[in-house]
């Protein structure tokens, strides 16, 4: 929870507009009298990060040393503090909300259409911190005329579209559904945090849209060096995609995009194998792992049941043995 956050020593003396080394008096002359009606329990208004050498505050710490200062130096700080608490919660929930952003518009159910960014239901349901019947409702506001003052009806192909039957939301979508959340709802927490998502959702998702594409090319120019280096062969069958191939190629990302953007353009990751032998392993691998991400361990389980066959040739027992050895390899040395 955001109320729970803790501050630095640094932060909290900052907030208090006191040194470092005063506030250490302070706490100092909390623990030195217990009798006396100051107190700072740990767990409640601080906890030790070096015991007895540093700590750091809960809000409550914070205002109890505050009030303190106001009772023995007539310093009014309270509003200055609650201020200065009020606007790092902000900070914090801008955060937290392009976190949110950044992971969902990296997920494998983000989609580029128009040049346009968008985010599955799920997606967007977990950056506005709602449900599914959340979002229908503020839909249906929108649509009749009943949300927020001068909201605009949800438009296909500009605030959301449809991709394999799946319902997906661009920023201009979702900065709606958050408009009309914010007005609607009584929590105060709630529309906290979606004051944060209108604020930040198309910078956010602008941001990551720049970053998808960049990304997309360099991935692109790693799987054609991936089939360069097999000869436009598949690493599998080893048929060649040559002239008049009634097949096309496909980059598989041993260790996927998802799990682990740092080998997204790693040679070694990619495995060039056939259109219909990419699309039988994910078939495989989405009923037997289902939600996990792809590993070359998989991979050597989908070979080991699918292709065994390849032993009875002495070529593509070597291929075989080989291509086994290569994913061993990339497992041990990159598996987490």
């Amino acid at each position: 929870m955001i109320e729970q956050t803790l501050l630095s020593d640094k932060e909290t003396a900052r907030a208090l507009r006191i040194s470092i080394k005063k506030l250490a008096n302070i706490c100092r002359k909390f623990d030195e009298n217990p009798d006396d009606e100051w107190e700072l329990n740990e767990g409640e208004h601080f906890e030790w990060i070096i015991r007895h050498k540093q700590r750091y505050f809960y809000e409550q710490g914070a205002v109890a040393i505050a009030k303190y200062l106001e009772v023995t130096e007539g310093n009014n700080i309270i509003d200055k503090l609650i201020e200065f608490v009020t606007h790092r919660r902000k900070a914090i929930r801008r955060a937290l909300v392009l976190r949110k952003i950044s992971q969902e518009a990296k997920s494998e159910l983000a989609v580029v259409s128009s040049n346009t960014l968008f985010l599955h239901r799920k997606s967007t349901i977990r950056i506005l911190e709602t449900n599914g019947k959340g979002v229908n409702s503020a839909i249906s506001r929108i649509q009749s005329d009943n949300s927020y003052e001068g909201a605009e009806i949800m438009a296909k192909g500009r605030d959301f579209d449809e991709f394999e039957n799946e319902q997906y939301f661009s920023k201009y979508g979702i900065l709606k559904l958050a408009k009309d959340m914010q007005v609607s709802i009584r929590s105060k927490s709630r529309q906290a945090w979606l004051e944060a998502v209108i604020e930040e959702i198309e910078p956010g998702l602008d941001t990551q849209y720049k970053k998808l594409i960049s990304r997309n090319q360099a991935i692109k120019k790693a799987i054609a060096a991936a089939k360069r280096a097999a000869y436009h062969r598949c690493q599998v069958t080893g048929e060649e995609c040559g002239e008049g191939a009634k097949f096309d190629l496909h980059g598989h990302h041993l260790f996927s995009k998802e799990s682990r953007d740092d080998l997204a353009t790693n040679l070694d990751n990619i495995l060039v194998i056939k259109e219909e032998v990419h699309d039988a392993y994910h078939k495989w691998h989405s009923i037997n792992y289902s939600g996990q991400p792809c590993t070359p361990a998989s991979f050597i389980e989908y070979l080991q049941m699918f292709h065994a066959g390849m032993l009875d040739n002495p070529k593509s027992k070597k291929r075989f043995l080989d291509l086994i050895e290569r994913l061993e390899n990339l497992q041990n040395n990159f598996g987490r």
